[in-house]
């Protein structure tokens, strides 16, 4: 935000950093004659002391606001990826819904005229799948997921936050890492043996083995932007 002052000083302020333009050198140097002369000589010093002591403080301060606005910029940026990729498979998941009714709606009729496959109902099962694991990283981020908000709607939004921030880190966060590591082992043991339904006409079983890690991956990712956005409102409050 720039805000312009008296003759033609104009000064770039953001945040609590204050950026001078080189403007303010000739208008500190206009300036200071008549302000040395309407303060006394003892109070001039003094409050010239004062002046410089706490330009220092904030120049000093400088380097840390910005190194601290260029991480929550790229903070945010990271966030913002990863909510337009969760949100996108999750609209793109939500259609395999349609897909199993029908292919419910196929398999029962499939079975009047004797038809049917043991494969059809599996494929169920592996849409039912999808939608679950591939979806829950943009339930979170849709702040869909069963809540108990009798206490926390009475709460200010920091508190929230941090109680948002804790409970990611300490459970959700370790659980899903440690299910897509457990999710990927397993099916790296099915991909090697090629295993196959036990039942006949069934489907391989990798596809559904590998639904699990990742969507658990999209869970981590959603869990660090969400961890991302209360530090924002840690900062900002109710303006994040």
């Amino acid at each position: 935000m720039r805000k312009e002052w008296g003759d033609g000083l104009t000064l770039t302020l953001f945040d609590d950093l204050i950026v001078a333009q080189p403007q303010i050198e000739s208008f500190a140097f206009k300036n200071f004659s008549a302000l040395k002369k309407s303060i006394p000589e003892k109070n001039f010093v003094e409050k010239t002391n004062k002046s410089t002591k706490s330009h220092h403080q904030r120049v000093s301060f400088a380097p840390f606001q910005l190194q601290l606005f260029t991480v929550m910029s790229g903070l945010n940026k990271v966030c913002t990826a990863i909510d337009t990729l969760n949100k996108t498979v999750g609209r793109v998941v939500a259609w395999l819904i349609l897909a199993t009714v029908l292919l419910s709606v196929f398999t029962a009729v499939g079975r009047k005229f004797a038809f049917g496959s043991n494969g059809f109902l599996e494929g169920q099962w592996y849409l039912f799948s999808a939608v679950f694991l591939l979806g829950a990283a943009y339930t979170l981020q849709a702040d869909q997921h069963v809540r108990v908000d009798v206490l926390s709607k009475r709460w200010s939004a920091k508190t929230r936050a941090s109680i948002d921030i804790a409970g990611h880190v300490l459970f959700l966060l370790p659980v899903a890492v440690g299910l897509a590591w457990l999710g990927w082992h397993d099916f790296i043991q099915v991909w090697q043996h090629n295993e196959m339904s036990a039942d006949a006409g069934g489907l391989p079983r990798w596809p559904v083995k590998l639904l699990i890690p990742l969507g658990f991956v999209l869970l981590i990712l959603q869990v660090i932007s969400e961890i991302g956005k209360r530090l924002v409102i840690l900062r900002h409050g109710e303006r994040a």
